[in-house]
């Protein structure tokens, strides 16, 4: 009995101590593998080896009974989920880290969509845009001065600046807007057929010109385009009146209609209200390229250059708007809720539309000899019986017509005796005689979309309040539809904030 006891304690004993160094062996293992994994963590901290300690099935055997084993077991589930979610949280501070780091900006690896570091990162399909931009846009600022009588800016100068325009233009359009893709080719051509059949009705190459600079227009943002006008058109109509005051060229200037106000004076261009429009095209282009409000400074300078196209350009629309421009775009810019609200919103896309439906509507009352139209007739200048007498003699067609108008400016044609005095002064009809009524509704129809695109963004309402006081303008002055004048025709195709973008072109986003 003794010996079997003996035999049987032997063999406890045996057991005791196997069990004992298989503990001691997991235990090691699990240390092993938790002090790996935290290396592992601690190194890369996003990474974590996914790999398990190989275990014998002997092993898992014998750990199975023993309940320290399986706490153990329980111990290395937990570090391994506690070194999961370190790594999962390390991924998470990775992420947060990389997007608020403040990194350089990207720069696309695309070696003809990369940005030119210009100051104000102009890709290189923006910079062809601007060279033929700035060209076209000397040029005519050149053809509407009397620095002409120096230069010449027709003939082969302007074949040669046409076909420049058009090569950049070509290039930017097929090499960085990708215009061979069918659904924009097919619009492309649509818009490019429209054109050249109102070029062939009215003979108005200029029509096409325009037609070539919104082609390319597309893509580039709206400010770039009015900050290269105004630093390009304001150093030339600072030129143009240095050197007429100085006379250097001639200062043209013609009588008042009214005894007791004088001359009118152009001061380099061809007319004084051409002088006095782009004055007022200026200032509300600093208002949109300006990332400031408006303050006192602004008020004070637009009321002191209204008062003076007032005394010495008898330019009284112009001075008028310039002030009121001044006013309201200093209330809009403090209290922008005036703008971004339902009502307001849609006063603002339908304006240029209303307002051209008032002109039609007082063109045909006055057909109609009302009385009230005729005596406001005579307040404006005969402005609507101006017209009244173009419709007589050529009347309206859906392409236009070359017809020739005779004002009061420096222009050979104004200064021919032989003609009678039969200017346009209303933008809208203008538009209407000479390209007809497809272009004039296009035209109204793509600021209308640019209003609603602009009503997207909540700082779109200085585009808004600028083409509000563009299509009142448009009533009485045809400045509106020059692009000499106007830089802010090119909201119908450039890139706004709310508008589509293109998924192959890079396009800037406006800070």
């Amino acid at each position: 009995m003794k010996q079997e006891r003996k035999a049987q304690l032997g063999g406890e004993d045996g057991r005791k101590k196997t069990a004992v160094k298989r503990k001691k062996i997991a235990v090691a293992k699990m240390k092993s593998h938790s002090s790996k994994s935290k290396n592992h963590v601690s190194k890369k901290g996003t990474n974590t080896s996914k790999t398990k300690t190989p275990v014998s099935k002997k092993d898992e055997q014998s750990l199975k009974p023993e309940s320290s084993v399986i706490g153990s077991a329980q111990t290395l589930k937990k570090e391994s989920l506690i070194s999961k979610g370190t790594e999962h949280n390390s991924k998470k501070t990775a992420g947060a880290l990389k997007t608020k780091s403040p990194s350089s900006p990207k720069t696309n690896t695309d070696f003809w969509h990369r940005e030119i570091n210009t100051g104000i990162h102009y890709t290189q399909g923006e910079l062809l845009f601007a060279a033929a931009y700035i060209l076209y846009l000397l040029r005519l600022l050149l053809a509407n001065s009397t620095i002409q009588a120096y230069i010449p800016v027709g003939g082969r100068i302007l074949n040669i600046v046409r076909i420049t325009m058009l090569i950049l233009i070509f290039v930017k359009c097929f090499w960085f807007d990708r215009v061979y893709r069918p659904k924009v080719l097919l619009k492309y051509m649509c818009m490019f057929c429209v054109l050249v059949v109102s070029v062939y009705y009215n003979q108005y190459k200029y029509l096409l010109d325009v037609g070539i600079l919104l082609f390319g227009a597309q893509h580039v943002p709206l400010k770039k385009i009015v900050r290269l006008y105004f630093f390009t058109a304001g150093l030339a109509i600072a030129v143009f009146f240095v050197y007429s005051v100085t006379g250097l060229i001639e200062n043209y200037y013609y009588d008042s209609i009214y005894v007791d106000r004088g001359a009118r004076y152009a001061f380099g261009t061809l007319y004084a209200t051409d002088f006095a429009a782009m004055l007022f095209y200026l200032l509300m282009s600093k208002y949109y390229i300006s990332r400031k409000k408006v303050g006192f400074l602004y008020m004070v300078i637009s009321c002191a250059i209204a008062v003076f196209i007032d005394i010495y350009c008898d330019a009284r629309m112009n001075s008028a708007l310039i002030v009121i421009f001044a006013v309201s775009a200093f209330i809009v810019d403090r209290w922008s809720f005036l703008i971004n609200n339902p009502v307001s919103k849609g006063l603002l896309r339908w304006a240029m539309p209303l307002c051209c439906i008032c002109v039609l509507a007082l063109q045909v009352m006055y057909f109609w000899e009302n009385e009230t139209v005729i005596l406001l007739d005579e307040m404006l200048s005969k402005r609507l019986g101006n017209s009244q007498q173009i419709i007589d003699e050529y009347g309206i067609s859906l392409f236009g017509k070359n017809i020739v108008f005779r004002g009061n400016g420096w222009a050979t044609v104004d200064k021919d005796l032989t003609l009678e005095y039969n200017y346009v002064d209303s933008g809208y009809m203008q538009m209407l005689f000479r390209y007809g009524v497809i272009i004039l509704i296009l035209y109204i129809v793509a600021h209308y979309f640019a209003v609603a695109y602009s009503q997207r963004n909540k700082k779109g309402y200085k585009l808004q309040l600028i083409i509000l006081f563009i299509s009142v303008s448009a009533m009485l002055e045809p400045r509106a539809i020059l692009i000499v004048y106007n830089p802010f025709m090119f909201s119908m195709v450039a890139s706004l904030e709310g508008r589509p973008k293109s998924r192959n072109t890079q396009v800037w986003t406006e800070g």
